[in-house]
This record gives C-alpha cells, structure tokens and sequence, in this order.
C-alpha cells in the first residue's frame, strides 16, 4: 500500500505542475507551456496510464483484502478507484481542472487512511484460548504434614478400639476405609 501511496502523490505533483503549465506558467526552462504543445498529449496519455494501472493495483489489493475476511476497509477503497476512473476520463480528454486536483487529494487522503486501517489491523492483539489445566498451587510440604497428622490420628482411633461385638467392628472398619480414601 505504500508503495501506491508514493505513486498517487507522484502522479499528484505531476498534474498539479501540468496544471500550472497550461494556465500559462512558465516551465523548468524558463519557456511558456502552451495547452496545444507537443509533447503534452504524450504526458497526458502517460499520466492516464499510470492512474489505471495504480487503479488495478488498489483491485488486487481490495481482491486480496476480501480474501482474507477483511471487508471494513474497502468502502473507502472503492470511492478512491471511482476517483480514479473520472481522473483517467478527464486525462484522455485533455481535462485538467481544479477538481481534478482536489479529487486526486482525496484519493491519496482515502490512501493514507486505508493504510493507517492497515496498520491498525497488524497491532491488533488475538485473544488466544488455553486449555484449562489441573494445577494446584500450593505448598506440598504442608500437604504431607497434614496427611502426616491424619494417618497419626487414624492409627490412634484403629489402636484403641474396645471390645465391640462382629457388626460394631465391622462398621467401624467400613468407616475407617472411608476415611483413609
């Protein structure tokens, strides 16, 4: 896109010197341009060119763009290359007027924006999702200590045990295994 930029405002100082040039200013050698000069329908032809190959340039780039899921740029993008052909239109006419110019500042002002849109999508941050992990964060010597306590106190509970009859014990026991899981 950058590189279009640099072309358009090219082909903007182009036009602008041109359009200078045929409201009777003088040119790099000090002679007067005249609208019927020789050389000005070749530059003219060259500067229409040039409009229509940046025009099919910014298509590819809006093909590309569309491609990839991106449609929130390219409204400006269309309005430009509509520009773009009404300034090729007025350049094969041999039409060089103040709306000439200021349509080729709003091309390269709907330039600069869709660029800065561009940029604006690289920096953007994707939110990544992670698998959820059974983590546990805590101190494990306390958990030992703590399990340390448990088996202390059940073996205590499993030593004393008075003479209960078959089903006490049973229970008992039952409730020990329980306990221990």
């Amino acid at each position: 896109m950058g590189s279009m930029k640099k072309l358009q405002e090219q082909l903007n100082k182009e036009l602008k010197s041109l359009k200078e040039g045929l409201s009777g200013k003088k040119d790099g050698k000090g002679n007067p341009i005249q609208p019927g000069q020789k050389g000005m329908s070749e530059k003219l032809a060259r500067l229409a060119a040039q409009q229509e190959a940046l025009r099919s340039e910014m298509k590819k780039y809006q093909d590309e763009l569309n491609e990839q899921g991106i449609k929130d740029g390219t409204g400006g993008m269309n309005e430009a290359m509509k520009q773009m052909e009404q300034t090729e239109k007025d350049l094969v006419n041999k039409r060089i007027l103040q709306e000439t110019i200021n349509r080729q500042e709003q091309i390269l002002t709907r330039m600069l924006e869709s660029e800065k849109a561009e940029l604006q999508r690289e920096q953007e941050e994707k939110r990544k999702s992670t698998e959820a992990k059974n983590q546990k964060y805590s101190n494990p010597s306390s958990d030992f200590q703590y399990n340390k306590q448990k088996l202390q106190s059940v073996e205590l509970l499993k030593s004393v045990q008075p003479a209960y009859n078959y089903f006490y014990k049973n229970k008992i026991n039952g409730y020990f295994l329980k306990f221990e899981r």
